[in-house]
């Protein structure tokens, strides 16, 4: 292809941290059964800072797979840094979460750790934690084991960082420092509430199988 009949892609290279127009290495589109809903699969490429950058994109085929005919939807970056989708979590909780990702796409890192501190607070007020102050509430999480002693070391640092976040200080937050936090803070909410429901709903489901089972039955006759 012409370089200057290359296809661009505008995305948010999360390298250069901006809007790059990246350039469009390859493609690939998927069609379901019922060609109600394709998708499109893009590999870019940054134009500043040359970083592979994966995107999907749901195309509207109204009963047709006539590529020629399709157009994108909004693009979504999946690969490096895919955006969280938060699912099965309270509205307080996941408010908290889109609000600290959005804080630390415009490199807002102190509000970042603020909104993740607040996202950990919400969940504790969700599960009815009765503790006073934070990190009595961490430990009530712990000692009821909804949360393990990693995931309780790792909140009282979400709340030490976001303590520094809310409070005037000399002190920084890196964009590693906020990245970790942030990928911290979705870990412990998909521990206490994503993961922990699928898995009660795998016991469920093996509880009915062994229930639905017929039981094994003992001959009583023996061959003489």
């Amino acid at each position: 292809m012409d370089k200057q009949n290359k296809e661009i892609k505008f995305i948010d290279c999360p390298t250069c941290e901006s809007k790059v127009g990246a350039e469009v290495l390859s493609s690939s589109t998927y069609f379901g059964e019922e060609l109600d809903i394709g998708l499109v699969v893009y590999l870019l490429k940054c134009p500043i800072c040359s970083l592979p950058i994966c995107v999907v994109s749901e195309l509207d085929v109204g009963g047709t797979a006539d590529e020629s005919q399709l157009e994108d939807g909004p693009l979504e970056r999946v690969w490096p840094y895919p955006k969280k989708n938060f699912f099965d979590l309270p509205t307080s909780v996941e408010q908290s979460l889109e609000e600290a990702e959005k804080c630390f796409n415009i490199n807002a890192n102190l509000a970042c750790t603020v909104m993740c501190r607040r996202a950990l607070e919400s969940l504790c007020v969700d599960l009815a934690v009765s503790g006073k102050s934070l990190p009595d509430k961490l430990k009530e999480l712990k000692t009821k084991e909804i949360i393990d002693g990693r995931l309780a070391e790792w909140g009282e640092t979400l709340r030490q960082m976001g303590n520094i976040g809310a409070h005037a200080s000399n002190k920084h937050i890196s964009k590693q420092d906020a990245r970790d936090i942030l990928d911290f803070t979705m870990a412990i909410c998909d521990y206490v509430y994503t993961l922990t429901r699928k898995y009660d709903k795998f016991k469920e489901r093996h509880q009915e199988k062994q229930a639905q089972s017929p039981p094994k039955t003992i001959p009583t006759d023996r061959p003489q």
